[in-house]
C-alpha cells in the first residue's frame, strides 16, 4: 500500500475517532449531571470539563464544533482523493491547522485552568493532531508529486 493511501486511511480512522469522540461529549454536555463513563475522580472528571465555562464558545458547545470540523474533514478529503483540488487542499490544510490549535487551548484549559483532565477529549485532541499531520504530510507529497 503507498503511501498516499495509508495518510487517507489515516485521516478518515483518526477523524473517525474524534467524530465519536465529539458526539459522546455533545451527549453529556446536554444531559448534565454526574455520569460520563470518563469521570473517575478528580484528574479524571469529564463531567467537570464538559460542564465548565469553557465547554462553550459563544454558547455553542465545543464538542458541536468538533463534529462540524471533523464531519467537514471527513467529506473534505474524501472528496480532494478524487479531484486532488489545490483549494480543497488549502482549505483541509487551514480547518487541521486550526483543530490542533483549538484543541491545544482546550488541553491548556484543561491542565492549568480546570486541574481536570478529560480522556474523551484528549482523544479528541489526539485524533485532531494526527489529522493534521497526516494532511499535512499527505499535502506535501502531492505538492512534491505535481498530483494536486
Amino acid at each position: 500500500m503507498d503511501t498516499r493511501k495509508k495518510l487517507f486511511g489515516t485521516i478518515l480512522g483518526f477523524s473517525g475517532t474524534g467524530l465519536l469522540a465529539s458526539v459522546y461529549s455533545v451527549k453529556t454536555h446536554y444531559e448534565g449531571g454526574d455520569h460520563a463513563i470518563c469521570s473517575f475522580n478528580e484528574v479524571f472528571n469529564c463531567d467537570v470539563v464538559n460542564h465548565s465555562a469553557y465547554s462553550e464558545f459563544f454558547g455553542i458547545p465545543v464538542a458541536l464544533i468538533g463534529i462540524a470540523g471533523y464531519v467537514f474533514i471527513m467529506a473534505s478529503i474524501m472528496q480532494y482523493k478524487t479531484s486532488k483540488n489545490t483549494l480543497l487542499m488549502n482549505l483541509i490544510s487551514l480547518a487541521v491547522i486550526l483543530g490542533a490549535v483549538f484543541s491545544a487551548y482546550l488541553t491548556y484549559i484543561e491542565a492549568y485552568v480546570l486541574y481536570t483532565w478529560c480522556i474523551i477529549c484528549i482523544t479528541s485532541a489526539i485524533s485532531m493532531f494526527v489529522v493534521m499531520s497526516a494532511s499535512l504530510w499527505l499535502r506535501q507529497i502531492d505538492e512534491k508529486n505535481n498530483t494536486a
